[in-house]
């Protein structure tokens, strides 16, 4: 079909382009942060009311969600399938900002977009990556506890 041949010559164009762009993400505290920075210091847990799930989440606890295989299988995910199409008007240094909550069981609920770059579906495409991986729950005291996690995503093309 058509439509199909379409989709395919665009996943392939897409495939093409991302071999010319490279994509960097600069992952900030709230990726790598908890790991290099006070590890030696006893956080106190904070939890508030999120209004989009009527639910407690932590945003501060003694240890942060994590994916199954570590920060760097995320990002390898992310980089390996976020398809950047070359059309966009909005390029260099565009940010990309999502979160979501990891659960008690390790699932990703609440995912919600707190920026993306305009004319582009990047930051979907993060919040759908995100529901494929595997997640270590957070903790408080030892008790698990579920999470917001940011996510922030730079894009640099060369």
């Amino acid at each position: 079909s058509n439509a199909a041949t379409n989709h395919s010559r665009d996943r392939w164009r897409a495939f093409k382009i991302m071999e010319r762009i490279k994509v960097l993400f600069l992952v900030t505290q709230l990726l790598f942060g908890l790991h290099c920075f006070g590890q030696s210091e006893k956080r106190k847990c904070s939890s508030n009311l999120d209004s989009l799930l009527n639910k407690t989440v932590y945003s501060v606890v003694d240890k942060m969600p994590e994916p199954v295989g570590g920060d760097i299988e995320l990002q390898r995910k992310l980089v390996r399938n976020l398809v950047y199409r070359q059309d966009s008007t909005n390029t260099v240094g565009s940010r990309v900002f999502v979160g979501f909550v990891i659960d008690i069981d390790g699932k990703v609920i609440g995912k919600r977009v707190f920026g993306n770059i305009e004319g582009t579906d990047l930051a979907q495409q993060a919040l759908d990556l995100v529901d494929k991986v595997e997640w270590n729950s957070g903790t408080c005291d030892g008790k698990k506890v579920p999470v917001l996690y940011k996510l922030p995503i730079t894009i640099c093309l060369k």
